[in-house]
Order: C-alpha cells, then structure tokens, then sequence
C-alpha cells in the first residue's frame, strides 16, 4: 500500500495554472517589437520595427510593469497598402480572390499570388488582461467628482446627491436606461409600469428629470447630460482631447447607441451595486424580466434574448453583463474601441458588425474561447422592424398583419395574425413573423398565414412610436392606477 503513496499525492496536487496563458495562440509565430515594449502600445502602433521570437517578447513584455500579459489580435487579413500590425500574426491566404480569400496560419504575409489581403483588419482572436475592480472609494470619489450643473437637470441635486439618495439595499440585478434628449418620451410612464412589477430588479433611468410616481419602489432617476458623459468617458474609458466633440452635430443619441456596451463601465459605482448589469433602450417595453434573470446562476456571465443565441452574441435592445472586469472590460478587445469614441461617426458598435468590428466580434471569441458563459432567455425580445438587408425594412403589422401586445400584471403577450414575412439579416435571426419556410426563403414574404400568440420577455418599438407623434395625447393617454394595457401600432389603450 505504501508504494501507491507517492502516485495519490502527486494526483492530489491543484493543477498548476498555464503559465503561458495568455501567449499560448502566438506559439510558433513571431510578433512585432513594438508590441512587446508596452501593452499599450499595441494598437497604435501601425508598423513593426522588427520582429522578435516568442520567447524575447514575453521577456520583453514581462518586464514592463504595465505589461502584465500580451495584448494581441490573432488571425486576419491586411489592408493592401500597409504591413501587418504589430501582434497582428501574419497568414497564408488560400482561395479565390473574389470570394474574399481564407488565411491560414505558419506563412508570410506575401506568400503567393492568391494572398489578396482583405481591405479590413477583421481577426479572430483578442486577449486583454483584465482590470481589477476598484476600491470602493474610488467610486465614492468618482461620483463626487461628476459636475454638480448638469444640462438637463432639474438644479435639486447632483450626481453625487442623486447617487446617496438611492436605496441602500440594491437588487441582484440593475437595468439602465439612458437618455440625453430634453426629456423622455410620454411613452415612459408605460414602462415604469411594467418594471415597477419586477419588484426584484432595480432599473435605472439616467437623464432628464422624470416622475417614478409609477415604480416608487425599485425605480431610480440619476442626472445625466451629454457633457457629464464626456467627463465620465475620459475619465472611466479614454483620455482623449478628441472626447470633447463626442455626439456633437446633433448626433447624440446614435453616438449613445454607439457607447452601449460601455454603458456599464461608464457607471462603475451603480455596476458595482449588483452582482448582474443590464442595459435597454428607452422604448424597450419589458416583460416579465424577473421570471428570465432569476434563470441566472451567479457564475453566468451574460444573458441576452432568445433569438440572439449563440449569435450574433449582442443585443442593444436588452443585454445584461456579470459585475467583473472581463465582462465590464470586454469592449476592449475589439480592436477600434478607440475609434467608437474619438469619432463622431456612427459606427453600429452595439450592433452585429464585422467590418468594421463592433462588440458582437469579442463576445464571439471569447464564447469559442470558452471564456464566456451564456444564459439564453426562454422568450422572445420582439422587434416592431424586419431586417430584409439591401432591400426594405418591414414592420410586423405590415402586408396586413394585425398585432397586438398585451400587458397584464408583469406580463407581455403578442398575438399576431398575417403574412410570413422571413428576415434577412447577417445572421440568421428568427422571430414571430416567420415561419417554416424562411428557412430555405430568406427576405421573402410568403403568402403562408401565421398566428401566433405567445408570451415574450420585451418589446422595442422603435418604428411604431414614430407614427404616434401626430396624436400623442390619443396614442399614449394617461390610464389609472393599476390598470393592464394594450399596444398596437396606433399606440397603447387602457384596459381597466
């Protein structure tokens, strides 16, 4: 029996971690040498000055102090007039020119005749050291910092005032919504009615001034201007002189839309409140949220709506993040965050983008890196618009469809009646509209019926409330207390 001793202690010790992780995808390939000088260094530079081995770089990198593992971006194709970018592994293209050729790995970047480079900078693979989550007096300052004259402020209180005013005992999961216009829509009383029932979320509105008589209980209003979210990007994400004309020219609010996957490292000090943070759209009805996040085990790392599963992996409609600094931070890993911001540009950034890369490409890597846990809805987050790509963008009311969501208690359901009517989106998206045969029929509407009644998570209606703006006193009245309520494309009925 003794002789077995040695062989169950060994089988007993902890694994010891990968010292190499965070390199091990670069073995057998060489780097710039700028990228080994400083992490941050990385992306800006857009030459190497030579090349290193594996090995020189990371004792290179190890021994900066700032450098604490290798950033790199791994894979891809390069523009034709420039050389590859540092940390940039260059690839072997195989196939034909016109079909956009495949790069493989272990060549030179002018192997052959086939090697088109592709005209962007797309890649496969970027590792970003984490942050480490910072003290909690780090966020007591940051709020006192927040300028106390805001914009849009009503002139009662400041951040910082607003921010020790919020109740104490914070729910497991918080919801932000956010808004830089003079005022939110009419249509807000309506969703503060439907997340005053999701006793067991806390939902955040940051902007303009706003009645939470309707959600008194798990409802809060923070200040928010479009130059109080300057300061907090050049504080929390970019210290760049550029942040200054952010959202200028009247293009606040695609810029916002731009900015929501930072949302939550824009707001360390609410992120830090809970153990999950979501972000929505300030017409984005919700359902029954509660039934869905309760779902979420504390070692889940997003959840996101049914049909957004696994892609394209983002959703600015509703998309909520674990509180650590790998989900806070994943932005990063996209290799033009930079440019979200320093650009007046809408950028699409929040949406499902490959060229240039917005946030849908890191959350797919570091899914196939099995560094990100997923928990999937149950239901359905519906969209009043059809993507058919390069040709129309139908409503789901349209070619006589009728529709029509109905709020009672907490919950959401749609019934809808007409057409099938089948998406065609850069991904395969499928919703209440389609039917069987979108699957071989894809941005056709076919004369096949469908009826459907089903309960769902939410309801953006980014189309339909366009149409209330002539009447909005007619689409949007103002019901009692306690009352359920319709929503059609006419806008919303009290049902008493």
């Amino acid at each position: 029996m003794a002789a077995f001793i040695p062989l169950l202690l060994v089988l007993s010790q902890p694994r010891e971690r990968n010292p190499d992780d965070g390199y091990r995808l670069l073995d057998g390939h060489y780097v710039g040498r700028i990228g080994c000088d400083n992490r941050g260094t990385i992306e800006a530079a857009s030459q190497p000055t030579g090349n290193l081995t594996l090995p020189e770089c990371k004792a290179r990198c190890n021994a900066n102090g700032s450098c604490r593992g290798l950033s790199y971006h791994r894979a891809g194709m390069h523009v034709k007039v420039n050389p590859p970018t540092n940390c940039l592994l260059k690839r072997k293209c195989v196939g034909r020119v016109d079909t956009k050729s495949v790069c493989e790995p272990d060549a030179t970047f002018d192997s052959g005749p086939d090697c088109m480079p592709r005209r962007s900078n797309v890649f496969t693979y970027m590792r970003v050291v984490p942050l480490q989550r910072r003290a909690a007096g780090a966020l007591a300052e940051d709020a006192a910092d927040e300028p106390t004259t805001l914009a849009n402020d009503d002139g009662a209180a400041s951040w910082a005032s607003s921010f020790a005013r919020l109740k104490p005992a914070a729910a497991r999961v918080g919801l932000l919504y956010l808004n830089l216009g003079a005022g939110w829509g009419p249509w807000t009383r309506f969703i503060l009615r439907a997340a005053a029932a999701n006793r067991e979320v806390d939902f955040y509105f940051l902007g303009a001034p706003l009645d939470l008589t309707p959600c008194a209980h798990n409802c809060a209003r923070l200040p928010l201007s479009l130059g109080s979210l300057r300061a907090r990007i050049r504080r929390h994400l970019l210290n760049d002189s550029r942040v200054d004309q952010f959202g200028a020219k009247g293009n606040a609010a695609r810029k916002l839309c731009d900015l929501v996957p930072m949302w939550p490292a824009l707001f360390p000090e609410v992120s830090a409140r809970h153990k999950f943070i979501g972000i929505t759209e300030q017409d984005m009805l919700p359902g029954n949220l509660t039934a869905e996040l309760a779902r979420l085990r504390d070692e889940d790392d997003m959840l996101l709506p049914l049909e957004r599963f696994p892609q394209p992996l983002t959703d600015a409609n509703f998309m909520v993040y674990r509180t650590i600094p790998k989900m806070l931070q994943a932005f990063r890993r996209v290799p033009n965050w930079q440019q979200v911001i320093t650009s007046n540009k809408h950028m699409r950034f929040d949406e499902w983008v490959v060229e240039p890369p917005s946030v849908m490409v890191a959350f797919q890597e570091m899914l196939f890196a099995s560094e990100l846990r997923v928990q999937p809805a149950q239901r359905f987050l519906v969209q009043d618009v059809i993507i058919i790509r390069k040709r129309r963008y139908p409503r789901i009311d349209d070619y006589g469809a009728t529709v029509t969501f109905r709020w009672r208690s907490g919950a959401l359901v749609v019934e809808r009646e007409g057409p099938c009517i089948c998406p065609r989106d850069v991904v395969p998206i499928y919703g209440i509209t389609c039917c069987l045969e979108c699957f071989h029929n894809p941005g056709v509407v076919l004369p096949t019926k469908t009826r459907r009644k089903l309960e769902v998570m939410g309801f953006h209606f980014s189309a339909w409330k366009r149409r209330w703006k002539e009447d909005p006193q007619k689409a949007v009245p103002d019901c009692p207390a306690g009352a359920n309520f319709d929503l059609t494309p006419e806008g919303f009925k009290c049902v008493v």
